[in-house]
Protein backbone atom coordinates (compact mmCIF):
# COMPACT_ATOMS: atom_id res chain seq x y z
CA UNK A 1 0.00 0.00 0.00
CA UNK A 2 2.18 3.77 -1.02
CA UNK A 3 2.24 6.33 1.32
CA UNK A 4 0.25 8.98 0.52
CA UNK A 5 2.22 11.33 2.33
CA UNK A 6 5.58 10.02 2.75
CA UNK A 7 7.36 12.61 3.34
CA UNK A 8 5.26 14.95 5.11
CA UNK A 9 3.59 15.30 8.68
CA UNK A 10 -0.25 14.93 8.04
CA UNK A 11 -2.94 15.32 10.77
CA UNK A 12 -6.29 13.20 10.26
CA UNK A 13 -8.34 16.61 10.55
CA UNK A 14 -12.21 15.57 10.09
CA UNK A 15 -13.95 13.41 7.60
CA UNK A 16 -17.05 14.27 5.31
CA UNK A 17 -19.46 13.48 2.48
CA UNK A 18 -19.93 15.02 -0.97
CA UNK A 19 -21.75 13.79 -4.00
CA UNK A 20 -18.18 12.34 -5.00
CA UNK A 21 -18.60 10.07 -1.81
CA UNK A 22 -16.47 10.00 1.97
CA UNK A 23 -14.28 11.55 2.49
CA UNK A 24 -11.32 12.28 5.46
CA UNK A 25 -9.91 15.93 5.89
CA UNK A 26 -6.40 15.94 5.81
CA UNK A 27 -3.84 18.76 7.31
CA UNK A 28 -0.52 18.83 5.59
CA UNK A 29 1.58 20.22 8.41
CA UNK A 30 4.44 21.16 6.85
CA UNK A 31 2.80 22.85 3.49
CA UNK A 32 -0.38 24.65 6.05
CA UNK A 33 -2.63 23.43 3.69
CA UNK A 34 -6.13 21.20 3.86
CA UNK A 35 -6.75 18.03 1.63
CA UNK A 36 -9.99 16.16 1.20
CA UNK A 37 -8.92 12.07 0.27
CA UNK A 38 -12.23 10.06 -1.01
CA UNK A 39 -12.01 7.20 0.19
CA UNK A 40 -14.55 5.19 -1.57
CA UNK A 41 -13.23 1.72 -2.49
CA UNK A 42 -9.79 2.54 -1.12
CA UNK A 43 -8.16 0.59 1.03
CA UNK A 44 -6.18 2.25 4.19
CA UNK A 45 -5.05 2.42 7.61
CA UNK A 46 -4.72 4.95 10.14
CA UNK A 47 -1.77 5.27 13.03
CA UNK A 48 -2.13 6.83 15.78
CA UNK A 49 1.02 9.18 16.91
CA UNK A 50 2.31 10.20 20.27
CA UNK A 51 1.26 14.00 19.63
CA UNK A 52 -1.76 15.07 18.87
CA UNK A 53 -2.15 18.49 16.89
CA UNK A 54 -5.01 21.21 16.73
CA UNK A 55 -7.15 20.47 13.54
CA UNK A 56 -7.25 24.49 12.28
CA UNK A 57 -9.91 26.87 12.02
CA UNK A 58 -13.42 26.78 10.38
CA UNK A 59 -14.79 29.56 8.85
CA UNK A 60 -18.79 29.15 9.41
CA UNK A 61 -19.62 31.44 6.80
CA UNK A 62 -17.93 29.87 3.84
CA UNK A 63 -17.44 26.27 5.51
CA UNK A 64 -13.56 26.31 4.48
CA UNK A 65 -11.16 24.67 6.77
CA UNK A 66 -7.51 25.97 7.04
CA UNK A 67 -4.72 24.44 9.31
CA UNK A 68 -4.02 25.87 12.69
CA UNK A 69 -1.37 28.66 12.11
CA UNK A 70 0.39 27.84 15.45
CA UNK A 71 0.52 24.56 14.81
CA UNK A 72 -0.43 23.84 18.16
CA UNK A 73 0.19 20.77 20.36
CA UNK A 74 -2.56 19.46 22.07
CA UNK A 75 -2.66 17.21 25.25
CA UNK A 76 -2.63 13.94 24.69
CA UNK A 77 -5.52 12.60 26.75
CA UNK A 78 -7.64 15.65 25.92
CA UNK A 79 -11.27 16.24 24.53
CA UNK A 80 -10.64 19.22 22.38
CA UNK A 81 -9.56 18.83 18.77
CA UNK A 82 -8.99 22.03 18.35
CA UNK A 83 -6.62 24.80 20.27
CA UNK A 84 -7.78 27.63 22.35
CA UNK A 85 -6.87 30.21 19.19
CA UNK A 86 -8.44 28.52 16.66
CA UNK A 87 -11.83 27.89 18.93
CA UNK A 88 -11.56 31.47 19.38
CA UNK A 89 -11.38 32.36 15.40
CA UNK A 90 -13.54 29.53 14.90
CA UNK A 91 -16.47 31.40 17.10
CA UNK A 92 -18.61 28.38 17.45
CA UNK A 93 -19.97 27.12 20.95
CA UNK A 94 -21.88 23.88 20.59
CA UNK A 95 -23.13 24.69 23.97
CA UNK A 96 -24.28 28.10 22.80
CA UNK A 97 -27.76 27.39 24.82
CA UNK A 98 -25.91 27.69 28.18
CA UNK A 99 -23.59 30.14 27.36
CA UNK A 100 -23.66 34.14 28.37
CA UNK A 101 -22.11 35.06 25.08
CA UNK A 102 -22.76 34.02 21.31
CA UNK A 103 -19.67 35.14 19.05
CA UNK A 104 -20.97 36.95 15.67
CA UNK A 105 -19.95 34.07 13.68
CA UNK A 106 -21.94 31.93 15.40
CA UNK A 107 -24.94 34.28 15.57
CA UNK A 108 -25.36 34.38 11.69
CA UNK A 109 -24.56 30.86 11.45
CA UNK A 110 -27.35 30.10 13.67
CA UNK A 111 -29.74 31.73 11.34
CA UNK A 112 -29.14 29.82 8.34
CA UNK A 113 -30.97 26.61 7.13
CA UNK A 114 -30.04 23.50 8.68
CA UNK A 115 -30.37 19.73 8.12
CA UNK A 116 -32.07 17.52 11.02
CA UNK A 117 -31.21 14.31 11.56
CA UNK A 118 -33.41 12.58 14.13
CA UNK A 119 -33.28 9.10 15.51
CA UNK A 120 -35.19 7.06 17.87
CA UNK A 121 -34.66 3.44 19.12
Amino acid sequence: MPNLFADHTVALAGYGFSVDGPYLTINDLDEGTVGYVPVLGRTFSLRRLPRRRCIGRIDLRTHERSTCPLNAELLPDGKEDMCPACIEATGFNPSFYFSNYISPQQREYNQTPHYVYLAYF
